[in-house]
């Protein structure tokens, strides 16, 4: 929730500095492009400021073998199909 908050007051103070400058006509359009890194910036900000834990992925949790038997269901054979309900390719 507070990487979501941050994400989106950054995109929104990125916006109005843009449209408050000139919008489209604006000299710092260019900046638009520094929007991919917001999402970056938040997490940054979260783990740094909010001294949010560290965690490792867990192997255990990703759900690879579910994906690949989604979109790779001849990669699992049998076991897929028993193994994804939520697949739609089934």
């Amino acid at each position: 929730m507070l990487f979501s908050g941050i994400a989106l007051a950054l995109s929104i103070l990125l916006s109005v500095f843009i449209g408050r400058t000139g919008g489209h006509w604006s000299p710092f359009i260019g900046w638009s492009y520094s929007s991919m890194f917001i999402p970056a910036l938040s997490l940054f900000l979260v783990i740094v400021f909010f001294l949010s834990p560290r965690t490792g992925v867990k192997m255990g949790r990703v759900a690879g073998k579910m994906a690949a038997c989604c979109f790779v269901p001849a990669a699992g054979g049998p076991a897929c199909r028993s193994a994804s309900p939520l697949c739609a390719f089934q």
